[in-house]
């Protein structure tokens, strides 16, 4: 049973540019307007987070794609379980400590 991709519209992950230094993974660049509006149309107001995997395709270019995945699915097996995910709240600045309030009604300044 396979769920249909949600790709980030306005979100687009840029492999680093030749000659970056190791340490650089890539950029992410940000259409605002279609990013905010697709945000708004895909946001679970039962959640507390927003997920979104950037990936591979088989084309070898990176992607971005609404994480879907919830604990307890059934016929999941643990494996497809996301890894290595930190609470924004940890080790930043905290301004996503309360993203689950948020309506993004006009509270995005852009």
């Amino acid at each position: 049973m396979s769920e249909e991709k949600k790709f980030a519209e306005g979100l687009y992950f840029n492999e680093p540019r030749e000659g970056s230094p190791e340490w650089i993974l890539g950029s992410i660049s940000v259409e605002p307007k279609r990013f905010t509006d697709w945000m708004r149309a895909n946001y679970d107001k039962n959640e507390k987070y927003l997920k979104i995997d950037i990936k591979m395709g088989k084309s070898g270019k990176p992607y971005t794609e609404l994480n879907t995945w919830k604990p307890n699915q059934g016929g999941q097996s643990p494996n497809n379980a996301p890894q290595g995910q930190q609470s924004p709240s940890q080790g930043n600045n905290g301004s996503a400590a309360s993203f689950k309030s948020d309506t993004f009604d006009e509270q995005i300044p852009f």
